[in-house]
């Protein structure tokens, strides 16, 4: 019997254990788990990370190569041409923002621009009336008889590499005059008038080419000299910046010839530098 206590003892041991009664110090055993870090072993009871070398750790190691940033890495897609470069992206709804605009025909208006899109620009078989664009001698300016503003006419010189008429002896105000005389009213502009190149758009009353070059040619008016505006000419009398030839013109009720200043968007036949 003295060893009853002892079974009894062991036999409650072995229940407790079975049943977690009996709450034994056990051995905490690292396993390793990689961490948060390379090369780190995690402790799944305790919570604690220890650092340990890579080159420490038993069994075989595998080269995981250079470090990825995302999760997943896709091998480089390779082209029909045997390029390992990626295609490119679909650009998007805005791929042909630098796409030439889209012509959309209409009639010829003599402004310096293709209205039709024929390729042609302010050639003489408009729809809407012949432009008339033609050279005279001497001098070789070109007359458009045309009417348009003067901005438009300016536009339309530029685009034939040119510049409203500038003038600059009588010889040239004489080829000028010639070929103003031309102009008929059936043509949308007033007769016998057109736009020149002067104009004194930056500042009121200081009249300069749009060639840039100097205003120097001038006619004698009594003891002075001055260029050959009409006379009372120029007066801004309708914010006037910009000036025509007249050519015997009506002006007043009157024929008249010379420089007048005039509203910029007026309708007047115009004249381009040789």
């Amino acid at each position: 019997m003295s060893n009853v206590p002892a079974i009894l003892f062991w036999v409650l041991v072995m229940v407790g254990w079975g049943t977690g009664c009996l709450d034994l110090p056990q051995r905490t055993i690292a396993t390793p788990a990689v961490g948060p870090d390379t090369g780190a072993l995690f402790d799944s009871r305790s919570g604690r990370q220890d650092a340990l070398p890579v080159n420490d750790m038993e069994g075989p190691q595998t080269d995981l190569g250079p470090p990825q940033n995302d999760l997943f890495v896709l091998p480089t897609p390779v082209d029909a041409s045997g390029s390992d470069s990626a295609p490119p992206r679909d650009a998007g709804p805005d791929a042909h923002h630098d796409a030439a605009p889209v012509c959309v025909p209409e009639g010829e208006r003599c402004d310096g621009r293709d209205n039709d899109c024929d390729g042609a620009i302010d050639e003489s078989s408009s729809p809407q009336g012949k432009c008339k664009c033609e050279r005279g001698e001497p001098g070789g300016y070109v007359l458009c008889s045309r009417g348009v503003s003067w901005h438009a006419a300016r536009a339309a010189c530029a685009a034939r590499g040119s510049h409203l008429a500038s003038i600059h002896t009588e010889t040239e105000n004489e080829a000028v005059l010639e070929l103003v005389g031309r102009v008929e009213r059936g043509d949308g502009s007033p007769a016998s008038r057109g736009w020149i190149g002067l104009h004194d758009h930056d500042e009121e009353g200081q009249f300069v080419w749009v060639d840039e070059t100097e205003p120097d040619f001038f006619v004698s008016e009594g003891e002075f000299l001055r260029p050959p505006w009409v006379a009372g000419r120029p007066n801004n009398l309708m914010n006037e910046d910009c000036v025509e030839v007249l050519s015997g013109a009506s002006l007043g009720g009157q024929a008249t010839t010379g420089w007048n200043d005039a509203p910029c968007n007026d309708p007047h036949a115009f004249v381009c530098n040789p």
